[in-house]
Formats: C-alpha cells, sequence, structure tokens
C-alpha cells in the first residue's frame, strides 16, 4: 500500500479539460454560449468545444449509441507539470494528457 506522500508527489494543476455527454446537445450548447457567455472554439455535428478559462476547454458531445456516449456523464483532465512522475504516482493513462504549459487539442473527424 502506497503512503499519502508517494500518492501525492506530483505537482496537479487546474482541470485542462472537461467533457460531458449531453441529453440534448442544442440546448447545453444554448445554456454554456447564451446564458455564462463561454466562447466556442470549434464544433461539428454532435460536438461542441468551448474556452473554459485557465488554457482549459469545455466539450459536450451529444449522447449515442457508440460505448463512450451512451449515458449522460462528465470526465474531468487535469494538467500536471510532468505526466512520467503521475504516472508513477498511479495515475492512469487515459485519453489525452495536458502537461502544464501546453494545451492539447482533440479534434474530430465525424
Amino acid at each position: 500500500m502506497r503512503r499519502k506522500s508517494e500518492v501525492l508527489a506530483f505537482e496537479m494543476g487546474w482541470p485542462c479539460w472537461v467533457g460531458v455527454v449531453a441529453e440534448d446537445l442544442d440546448a447545453q450548447r444554448r445554456f454554456y454560449h447564451d446564458v455564462l457567455g463561454l466562447t466556442e472554439l470549434a464544433a461539428g455535428r454532435d460536438w461542441v468545444q468551448f474556452d473554459f478559462g485557465h488554457s482549459g476547454v469545455l466539450e459536450l458531445v451529444q449522447r449515442s449509441g457508440e460505448p463512450q456516449y451512451d449515458h449522460a456523464r462528465y470526465q474531468v483532465g487535469y494538467a500536471v507539470a510532468d505526466i512520467e512522475s503521475a504516472r508513477a504516482c498511479g495515475v492512469p493513462k487515459v485519453g489525452c494528457a495536458c502537461e502544464l504549459g501546453r494545451r492539447a487539442r482533440r479534434g474530430r473527424a465525424r
């Protein structure tokens, strides 16, 4: 079993990406743009990305029959100073990794 000091031996920053699977993409898009005033960065037929501040991206994806989008949910990606140190401390490799000072952008070919 790891000691707490071993698990927290890396610097974790603010979330750099938040992904939300939406039941109604158009309604969510209007809410984040019209009500909260977020700036749209990119969009496709079934997804939209907003500037979430602090070099972050909020991504909305329309719920679909694909396994990763088959029910409403969210996922948060955090920035870390050194991804290898974070992984050595037990942070799993999931999706794209964002290191502090670099902003990872995911393109979608839909």
